[in-house]
């Protein structure tokens, strides 16, 4: 609580410093756009950003989810041959190196300018942080672990679902925390390239045709995803890894 209160506090604090800055020094609205201008495009608008916001949120979850298939099965994969883990951790690594926006060109040739391929680009951002993170917790597993699943005789299964994947789970959850803030921003990147709908192409538009009221509504509403997808996971950490304390 204490926590929203100082960002609740620290957003407010910025709008009324731009409040400030649009009101006394006049700014034109093709330079900043004053807050009730912002707000009065939102009141105008409403039906075209529901619009456009929906789509991106339905491309943003669709990723989330294509992002967390692919990095199960690369953990799985790394628990059946232990002897890869190290080469695909190295692999992830070195892929994870390269920037996904310079690889959208790339899979909008390859898939075309529609839905899939703003999905699939989010389920690749998603997919390099999670499996990092939950290859990293698989890692980390202390040693006693292993030496008393040796001794009880478990199998390599139920040492992995009993005690290897409970352990990952904050290594997880961190992992996906930063899937779900970063996703909105991988849309509108994906948006801006050959796009016919979606906030980034709304962003884009808008901004050609200095509709710069327009464009900050459909920002804030992109900083609004991020912040509910941020506070959602921190619900669910709390409601899975209820043991802990922080």
């Amino acid at each position: 609580m204490r926590l929203n209160f100082k960002v609740g506090a620290y957003l407010g604090g910025l709008i009324g410093l731009w409040f400030a800055l649009c009101t006394l020094f006049a700014v034109p609205l093709y330079i900043l756009p004053h807050p009730a201008d912002v707000a009065l495009s939102v009141f105008k608008n409403g039906n075209t950003l529901a619009w456009h916001g929906a789509i991106s949120l339905f491309e943003i979850l669709s990723g989330l989810i294509v992002g967390s298939i692919l990095a199960a099965l690369m953990v799985l994969i790394a628990e059946r041959f232990p002897k890869l883990r190290a080469t695909l951790f190295s692999s992830l690594i070195s892929l994870q190196t390269v920037p996904v926006f310079a690889i959208i060109p790339l899979f909008l040739l390859w898939f075309g300018h529609g839905l899939t391929t703003k999905i699939i680009i989010v389920g690749l951002s998603s997919f390099f942080p999670i499996t990092a993170s939950v290859m990293q917790g698989l890692e980390r597993c202390p040693q006693g672990c292993h030496d008393m699943a040796s001794l009880m005789k478990a199998t390599p299964i139920r040492f992995f679902f009993k005690i290897k994947f409970p352990y990952t789970l904050p290594y997880l959850v961190a992992g996906f925390r930063i899937a779900a803030v970063h996703a909105p921003v991988t849309v509108i990147a994906a948006d801006w390239i050959g796009a016919t709908h979606g906030l980034g192409y709304l962003v884009m538009l808008s901004s050609g045709r200095l509709q710069l009221d327009l464009m900050f509504a459909c920002i804030f509403l992109m900083i609004g995803y991020s912040l509910l997808f941020h506070h959602l996971v921190c619900w669910l950490q709390r409601k899975i890894l209820f043991w802990r304390s922080d």
